[in-house]
């Protein structure tokens, strides 16, 4: 009898830790998150892919894929609001009801902004200049597989086994290349096109003592998605009152502020910015993320500059720089960096 006591009362224990166990478990399920999953799809039902979702309260963010998901976990019960951004569509907000363990699915739906272009650019994008690019690592061998991003034109191309890409349909004026692969540091270069041209872009390799995650990060897949996906959207919707200044215009200015860097520019003194006219002041945006408001262009200098976006108030029509902190009242400049820039790095 007494062997038999002796055994039971483990298994009660035992019991009694795994009834405690489950009903832990059930509290943090009765108290658990909700989540909220849905598609971004325009009128016609079809997905909208790059829609910029931000939920409130909690300011978070979330992208749609392709296929027009997106996803919100670990969230509290109560009333959530999304709004919904993408450029060429209406601004939607949707109020969504969470509970506890619960997915919400609200319905979204976006509906176009008809967009008319005038001949002269449908002209140019079926039949403008043409540019060629070469990616090349340090010691000038191709690399194959790199990815390019050409804002305005193309979100994404792949280099071949001669590391080389052509985009075609470009104006005469800016234009960026964006290139990225896993275990090189990411490249933003920029270039004027007057004529088609052929051009080359050198990547550096990462050093080997970065892990996993840190070398994604590294390779440009980090945290500046959105400050690059907000700039093609930007290029796609760039008025005809602002523009883009590359660092060739900015080569031979050394250590000109940036203010009289602009001004002395072919493209600056084009839309004004002649010494009769000097560059106002406005918000200045460091590689498309964060806001300075109280720093002047004389706080620049021309060879720590990659390239300019200059927008005269309320010409942004992306709606993007709004986004950032910036008075849509006043004149905004976003300043890319370049690679080597000690003061202000490039994002990661």
């Amino acid at each position: 009898m007494e062997r038999t006591e002796g055994m039971i009362a483990p298994l009660k224990r035992c019991a009694g830790i795994a009834i405690a166990a489950l009903f832990a478990l059930a509290t943090a399920r009765a108290q658990g998150a909700g989540e909220i999953r849905s598609r971004v799809l325009d009128a016609a039902g079809a997905p909208v892919a790059d829609a910029q979702i931000e939920l409130n309260p909690g300011a978070r963010h979330a992208l749609s894929d392709d296929d027009g998901r997106f996803v919100f976990t670990q969230l509290k019960a109560g009333a959530y609001t999304l709004q919904i951004r993408r450029i060429g569509y209406q601004p939607q907000t949707v109020t969504v009801q969470v509970s506890a363990t619960a997915t919400a699915t609200p319905a979204i739906a976006m509906v176009a902004i008809p967009r008319v272009l005038d001949s002269i650019r449908v002209f140019e994008r079926s039949n403008g200049l043409r540019y060629t690019g070469t990616v090349l690592d340090e010691r000038s061998a191709p690399i194959e597989g790199a990815i390019v991003m050409v804002p305005g034109k193309s979100r994404e191309l792949r280099t071949d086994a001669a590391g080389h890409f052509s985009v075609e349909g470009f104006g005469e004026g800016t234009v960026l290349a964006r290139v990225r692969k896993i275990g090189y540091a990411p490249q933003l270069h920029t270039l004027q096109m007057i004529n088609s041209r052929t051009d080359s872009i050198r990547m550096k390799r990462l050093t080997q003592n970065l892990s996993a995650i840190q070398i994604q990060a590294q390779s440009g897949f980090g945290k500046d998605t959105f400050a690059y996906r907000e700039l093609d959207q930007r290029m796609r919707w760039k008025s005809e009152k602002s523009y883009v200044i590359s660092r060739e215009e900015f080569e031979r200015q050394g250590t000109t502020d940036l203010a009289n860097a602009i001004r002395y520019s072919v493209t600056g003194g084009r839309y004004g910015g002649t010494l009769a006219h000097p560059m106002p002041d406005g918000c200045v945006i460091i590689n498309g993320d964060r806001a300075l408001r109280d720093w002047p262009l004389t706080a620049f200098f021309a060879d720590e500059v990659e390239a300019v976006e200059v927008y005269p108030p309320k010409s942004d029509v992306s709606g993007t720089l709004d986004q950032r902190g910036c008075d849509p009242k006043k004149q905004v400049y976003v300043i890319w960096t370049r690679s080597n820039s000690k003061r202000f790095p490039p994002n990661p």
